[in-house]
């Protein structure tokens, strides 16, 4: 389990945390949420990202798993990259080496 507000500071770091609970529980999402799936969990602050991001508790298990594997293919400390969202916000988050989304992986900048 991770506690909802944990701060993450490395991108090795939340590597490591998201393989444990990946491991370690069968939650089908990074945290618990009621209706509203946008609630933060994890909190980045990760010096290659322009400020501090957030990903969300409905962030699902099978995009963890997509991290997971591309980590293990590319390597945790890849660049990542800003896309624009489904509102036209230029503030999605993701990890992809080619700027794909990533279906439930929920991580924005703030």
């Amino acid at each position: 389990m991770i506690h909802k507000g944990t701060v993450v500071t490395s991108k090795p770091d939340l590597y490591d945390l998201l393989c444990r609970w990946h491991r370690d529980t069968n939650s089908r999402t990074l945290g618990e949420f009621g209706t509203f799936g946008g609630q933060v969990w994890l909190w980045l602050e990760l010096p290659d990202l322009p400020r501090r991001a957030r990903l969300n508790a409905d962030t699902s298990r099978e995009a963890v798993g997509e991290y997971l594997d591309d980590v293990a293919r590319r390597g945790a400390d890849v660049p990542w990259r800003v896309i624009t969202n489904r509102r036209g916000s230029m503030n999605k988050v993701t990890f992809t080496d080619d700027g794909r989304l990533i279906p439930g992986w929920y991580c924005y900048l703030v």
